[in-house]
């Protein structure tokens, strides 16, 4: 395992455990919340040499053997009987559950009659229709909004959503031999508000549209045959609706805790109080995102993105402007990671949570079954070689105080 992708790995540890790594980072004040860049532990570890020239640690700063409140101060009360108020959207109503097994029938559509092409009976829901198609802005056509040169028609799964709303729903009923380039139907639609183009967002627009042929489907229809021999589920329409809208409403659950839990996060973000910044653990950061935007960089290369220097892709990769100091910025990130992983052992320490040596050796065979592949497998020995305990030790003391934070907050939903 190099370098580069030990770090990778544990960056990308460090994100999914602490749900909320970045939550209330405010990017503008690029990292410069009270506090100094010089502490202990500066000289400590082994250094390596970063793309932006400066030493950094291959190790963070070991923040288990201090006392955390030299460097940050936290309250209880910002995170302990928390209530975090989230939309209705997250309560899994009827129509929601109706338009899921729809959404499901119409993936396991099968051919009517093969691939014949059918050009006298109506478009249907379902059905492939092969158009051509020109849009059309107050009589102008617009750019990107024709496929009338192309040599062939464009295939559009009638009710796969591929199209803007009311477009594939326009041609529901059309017979294809009553239209033709000279003779297209007019479909009158308006581009949605949020279109990533704002030349058409809210829009109303006409497409000339000509069906050359459809390839028909058949959407099965809900019976107790579809539910127990199409998806397997043992039991009647309403029990697999039921079980349907239990499903979602665990995943929506889990979804809502993340959302309260980054809430609860970014509120201690906001509150705590920074007296001193680690040196070590900045540089740690700081190298980490190197590594990832040198990796980042090689893969974009590969398909062509090519950059003639490093700056110059930081910059983009970073969604800066050209002179930007993007270094500083970086340094705010750097520190943003930094003030939530002291924030998590305050939280730590203040609830008197640790890891057992067992917890390590579990997790690292857990690492080790994920991370082996069929050209290379690892031990469990091997994970914590790499990774080095104190790093997985500080994954699970975070899961712990996840679980807490997530434990301790009670979820309000109200209308938007």
């Amino acid at each position: 395992m190099t370098k580069a992708l030990k770090r990778l790995l544990i960056l990308a540890l460090a994100l999914v455990l602490s749900a909320s790594a970045f939550a209330g980072c405010d990017k503008s004040k690029n990292g410069s919340e009270g506090g100094t860049n010089a502490g202990n532990g500066t000289t400590n570890g082994t250094s390596t040499e970063t793309e932006s020239g400066t030493e950094a640690p291959l190790e963070d700063f070991d923040f288990s053997s201090v006392d955390i409140t030299k460097y940050i101060t936290i309250s209880e009360s910002d995170y302990l009987d928390s209530k975090v108020t989230l939309d209705t959207s997250y309560i899994i109503r009827d129509d929601t559950v109706d338009q899921y097994i729809e959404d499901e029938r119409f993936g396991k559509k099968t051919k009517t009659n093969g691939d014949t092409q059918v050009t006298d009976q109506p478009v249907k829901l379902g059905d492939s229709a092969f158009i051509y198609y020109t849009g059309y802005l107050d009589g102008k056509a617009f750019s990107g909004g024709s496929n009338a040169s192309d040599a062939k028609p464009y295939e559009l799964s009638i009710g796969s959503g591929s199209f803007i709303p009311g477009f594939e729903e326009g041609l529901i009923g059309i017979i294809p031999e009553d239209t033709s380039k000279d003779m297209p139907y007019e479909l009158h639609v308006t581009f949605p508000e949020n279109y990533g183009n704002a030349d058409l967002a809210g829009k109303a627009v006409i497409f000339e549209v000509w069906i050359e042929y459809v390839v028909q489907y058949t959407i099965p229809e809900l019976t107790e045959d579809y539910v127990k021999n199409t998806v397997k589920f043992d039991g009647t329409v309403e029990e697999y609706k039921a079980h349907v809208k239990k499903t979602l409403q665990e995943e929506s659950d889990a979804k809502a805790e993340s959302e309260a839990l980054g809430s609860v996060i970014s509120n201690l973000m906001e509150k705590a109080t920074v007296h001193e910044y680690p040196q070590q653990s900045v540089d740690y950061w700081y190298a980490m995102y190197i590594d990832q935007f040198e990796y980042y960089m090689q893969m974009y290369a590969m398909y062509g993105m090519s950059f003639k220097t490093f700056d110059e892709f930081a910059i983009w990769y970073m969604g800066l402007k050209e002179g930007d100091d993007w270094k500083a910025v970086l340094t705010g990130y750097s520190k943003d990671m930094t003030k939530n992983v002291m924030i998590y052992y305050a939280v730590a320490a203040q609830q008197k949570l640790s890891v057992s040596d067992e917890e390590v050796r579990l997790t690292a065979e857990e690492l080790a079954k994920q991370y082996s592949t069929a050209n290379k497998t690892y031990t469990a020995d091997e994970i914590i070689e790499q990774m080095g305990e104190s790093r997985i030790r500080q994954n699970i003391l975070m899961e712990k105080v996840d679980r807490l934070l997530t434990e301790e907050c009670t979820i309000e939903y109200k209308d938007k």
